[in-house]
């Protein structure tokens, strides 16, 4: 099911997870209801004709769409991307476009998404029990949206782990001044940070490894365009 169908279904059959309530007393959660403004790269609005929301969305929707995963999902994702590469600031905004995505109906999605996004979404009810049986119980829209998120991190887990790496999820633990340490610092009551990167890592999570110096990254054939550039943002 798709996450609005999941909220309904947690919710007693009902949109009531849409609406902001305010919390039970004594809950352990606060209500924190704004994201940190996403930073426009100068580069890419000299160098790019489209808008960073038009190539996440692009992106996303070639996720939506796809029903086989492999080299050849990832040379089109490559492609959507175009020379600016990837980059934290675009990985940014393909989360925020993947959440919207997966609010609509799953009729619209593809097997890789539906198979990706189940995967994600019965860990999660495995792992964050607590989170879930939270949100059905106080559906309003903060820890609506963490759990949300997650399902999306679960998501690029999947399919482009390249996107967690390049907005700050490092092999051992969050980056600082990126946005997973933004996420963790923010929404870290809700999930705590082991329990973050061991659901990633449950669902294939990996962190590749150089074989030599950056100079030899390009001529590395195993590894992405994706990969090349994430290895760049954290050498630089």
């Amino acid at each position: 099911m798709d996450f609005k169908s999941f909220m309904a279904c947690l919710c007693g059959g009902t949109d009531k997870y849409a609406a902001r309530l305010a919390p039970a007393a004594g809950a352990q959660y606060s209500l924190i209801d704004k994201k940190p403004p996403v930073e426009a790269d100068p580069a890419f609005a000299i160098h790019s004709v489209r808008t960073a929301d038009e190539i996440a969305a692009d992106v996303v929707n070639i996720l939506r769409q796809a029903e086989k995963s492999g080299d050849a999902l990832r040379a089109q994702l490559d492609e959507a991307v175009g020379t600016m590469g990837w980059s934290e600031w675009l990985g940014e905004k393909i989360l925020h476009a993947l959440e919207e995505t997966l609010k609509q109906s799953r009729e619209t999605w593809g097997e890789v998404l539906r198979d990706a996004y189940d995967k994600a979404v019965e860990l999660a009810e495995e792992m964050f029990r607590v989170l879930v049986e939270y949100v059905k119980a106080h559906p309003y829209e903060v820890a609506a949206q963490v759990l949300l998120t997650l399902f999306a991190f679960g998501v690029l887990a999947r399919l482009m782990p390249w996107v967690l790496r390049l907005i700050g999820f490092g092999e051992l633990g969050p980056i600082a001044d990126t946005f997973a340490a933004w996420w963790q610092s923010t929404f870290g009551g809700y999930v705590p940070a082991d329990s973050l990167f061991a659901f990633l890592q449950r669902l294939g999570m990996v962190w590749p490894k150089s074989t030599g110096f950056i100079d030899n990254i390009n001529d590395n054939k195993n590894l992405s365009m994706a990969d090349k550039d994430v290895f760049f943002v954290e050498w630089t």
